[in-house]
């Protein structure tokens, strides 16, 4: 029986030894989600963990950081600030969860998820958790059972992924979605000067008000409970809304608030009509603020806190006009010929190909038009081009809209000379619709890694291929 029992565990060993060496391996190798725009997650959470004064916690999605300058509202409501926004995509309901790790007596909460489904729902993702918190796993501790077995059930995925881009240069400190762009606070601090949108907004995320979950709103009500029990008050409040994108007047809008109101146990500041700015003062998203932005949005939520604590002293934030976009004078590209161009919003984009030239199978964007640097690429740039196999994109670009590559039923392989992917703005979804089912987009050998960490490009890392 001995000899039996010690051949079972023999066969067990050698049969688990390589689960034993790729968990070793993938524990082991270079972290290169350390500098992440989610790894901010780990110093947000150390940043609550440490501030026991009295304090206002942010919860919510990257709206958060980009939208906040929480150095003026500590100055203007003398208390301490934490922005706990991070990234919508890792669940409103996490965030919620994380956030009681450090909330006391006297501690005001304030929710403000974006205006989308996912974030008015009790949606997680596991992937983004484990590029979050990989570095500090007592966070998975706050989560529910339900998200620590979605987590468990991710942890290979997440080894596998973490050691295919360990040997690529990792996101760099450079970007602005990575970890170093947040500051103390947990605010944005990095230059956002104007709005890098094609048309000023992402086509394609218009903001409606369709978005009522019971779930959600049951789950709010239970974590007001809990914090009320603590003494901690909680507020819901609304996501800067870029008024291009908005899919709401001011009636619909405060009728969504009202029945809020009535459902929501903690009060529901404003309405969100009263947090949509014209699209001037949004970066690359519908609910990003450039610098100007982020001033405008300060001011008016410090008008709302002032009201929850009694203030009365007047709000004077100068907000400046957001800065144009300034292009350099270049030399003439003479792939220039093929293409049509036009400024829009200061910038200046690609907006599609000349007819003589829509039967080529291969193109290449020129960095110049008419002495001027090109930005964008503009939605449908490439409609018509339905012989196109093979593009190539010079490091210049910054801007590529939704369905540039419309009616490209040929278009196999795209060629991205970026060279930091952190630079570009990209829409959510829909980049590469338009194109052949097989198209596959090519980056850089040691920019591979830092493709499919960004914040914005993982989400098209099936396409992603090293050359």
């Amino acid at each position: 029986m001995k000899r039996f029992f010690k051949y079972i565990i023999i066969c067990l060993s050698i049969a688990l030894a390589p689960f034993a060496a790729f968990i070793v391996a993938g524990e082991s190798c270079v972290n290169n989600y350390a500098n992440s725009f989610t790894a901010s997650l780990v110093d947000k959470y150390e940043l609550l963990k440490s501030t026991n004064d009295e304090k206002i916690v942010f919860v919510g999605g990257s709206s958060l950081p980009f939208g906040l300058r929480s150095d003026i509202l500590e100055l203007e409501l003398g208390v301490k600030v934490v922005d706990l926004g991070v990234y919508a995509a890792l669940g409103t309901k996490a965030m919620m969860e994380i956030s009681l790790a450090n909330l006391n007596a006297g501690d005001v909460v304030i929710l403000a998820p974006e205006l989308e489904k996912q974030t008015y729902s009790l949606y997680f993702n596991a992937d983004v958790a484990w590029r979050a918190a990989n570095l500090k796993r007592e966070i998975f501790s706050l989560l529910s059972l339900g998200e620590n077995v979605e987590i468990a059930y991710n942890y290979f995925d997440f080894l596998f992924d973490k050691l295919s881009i360990s040997g690529g240069a990792g996101v760099s400190s450079s970007e602005l979605y990575s970890r170093t762009s947040f500051n103390e606070y947990g605010d944005i601090d990095y230059p956002r000067p104007y709005n890098v949108m094609p048309n000023g907004k992402d086509i394609t995320s218009p903001v409606t008000l369709g978005l009522y979950d019971k779930e959600f709103i049951d789950y709010v009500n239970d974590y007001a409970k809990k914090l009320q029990k603590r003494g901690v008050d909680v507020y819901f409040t609304f996501s800067p809304t870029n008024a291009a994108a908005a899919k709401f007047d001011e009636e619909q809008s405060l009728a969504f608030s009202s029945k809020l109101k009535s459902e929501l146990i903690c009060e529901v500041l404003a309405s969100p009509f009263d947090f949509t700015y014209d699209q001037k003062y949004f970066y690359n998203t519908n609910y990003h603020l450039n610098d100007s932005g982020a001033l405008l949005h300060t001011a008016k939520m410090v008008e709302n806190i002032k009201v929850v604590y009694g203030i009365n002293t007047p709000t004077d934030i100068f907000v400046p006009e957001p800065q144009q976009s300034q292009d350099g004078v270049l030399p003439y590209d003479e792939n220039e010929k093929c293409f049509i161009a036009e400024e829009i919003g200061g910038v200046l984009y690609l907006t599609g190909v000349k007819e003589e030239y829509r039967s080529s199978r291969e193109l290449t964007l020129p960095t110049a038009f008419g002495g001027r640097k090109v930005l964008g690429v503009y939605t449908r740039c490439f409609e018509g081009c339905r012989s196109l196999e093979k593009l190539s994109v010079p490091n210049c670009y910054r801007i590529f809209d939704a369905e540039i590559f419309y009616g490209c039923e040929k278009l196999s392989s795209v060629y991205f000379e970026t060279e930091n992917p952190g630079s570009t703005s990209i829409p959510d979804e829909g980049l590469f619709d338009g194109a052949a089912e097989y198209v596959k987009a090519f980056v850089k050998a040691d920019q591979y890694s830092a493709f499919i960490s960004n914040y914005t490009w993982s989400k098209y890392r099936k396409y992603i291929n090293k050359y």
